[in-house]
């Protein structure tokens, strides 16, 4: 384990991942409603919380705990338009530059990978917006070229997934991607040696109790925010108020939900 990469959960910032911010409703729960959102990172501001560029651990990791001041990640899954349309103009009043995961493969293209309910769609970020994002300060991510379950494919498929979206990126925007977020959440020890091997220095997981560095490689744990979320619980997580474990339950419910979508495509893809 190299030693100038923090270990412990005490040493890496809290983390929030979102999916969508947008009014447009759905019958899913990985959406936020854009005013809930801004009231949200206007009291974070307030309280003096600022967003931290991930890669910054990798040179600031000596600084005690207690001098880090108010800080956490911001993170966006799967790359969703909105997060330009709506989020992106109210980051910008409060100077937060988040990471966002980006599916290589659909850019510029609607979410066909994943189950709609009630027939509704939703565009993924084009090219110019994610060029407007990457100069406004936000970090890229991987969120893999299909946006698959890694568990269901084979080794030879994951490293396609990985590397591939990774080049991708690298090359449509010439900036370098070290992070990458597994599709629905589902990952193992496999798909971390090999996404250790293709060069990624971490990644951003949704069902982890505590942060922790393997061989090198940072999970960072990512507290979800669905729809059910009220400022107060978030806060509350933020803060690691007592029982801010508790949404935790729910949201390893979500994740295992979100299997729903991979067993649609089974059946209707066949």
């Amino acid at each position: 384990m190299d030693s100038d990469i923090p270990a412990s959960s005490n040493q890496l910032s809290p983390c929030l991942l979102y999916h969508k911010v947008t009014s447009k409703w759905e019958a899913g729960v990985t959406w936020t409603p854009p005013d809930q959102f801004k009231r949200l990172m206007s009291a974070f501001h307030f309280d003096g919380w600022k967003t931290i560029n991930p890669d910054s651990i990798f040179q600031c990791t000596t600084e005690p705990v207690s001098e880090k001041g108010k800080k956490f990640l911001l993170c966006f899954d799967d790359g969703y338009e909105c997060t330009y349309t709506d989020a992106y103009p109210i980051l910008e009043r409060f100077d937060y530059k988040p990471m966002i995961f980006i599916p290589s493969g659909f850019i510029g293209k609607n979410n066909d990978w994943d189950h709609h309910l009630l027939g509704r769609h939703f565009n993924h970020l084009n090219l110019e917006q994610l060029k407007v994002l990457i100069r406004a300060g936000w970090v890229i991510g991987s969120h893999t070229v299909t946006h698959r379950a890694l568990t269901n494919l084979s080794d030879l498929e994951i490293k396609h997934e990985l590397s591939e979206s990774k080049k991708q990126l690298e090359a449509l925007f010439n900036i370098q991607v070290d992070w990458v977020s597994f599709p629905f959440g589902r990952y193992n020890k496999r798909i971390l040696e090999i996404a250790r091997e293709i060069g990624y220095k971490g990644a951003v997981v949704h069902i982890l109790r505590h942060n922790c560095v393997i061989d090198d490689f940072i999970l960072w744990s990512g507290d979800g925010v669905y729809r059910w979320d009220s400022n107060k619980l978030i806060h509350r997580r933020l803060y690691r108020k007592p029982g801010y474990r508790l949404g935790k339950l729910f949201r390893v419910c979500v994740n295992w939900f979100s299997g729903c979508t991979l067993v649609w495509k089974r059946l209707f893809s066949s």
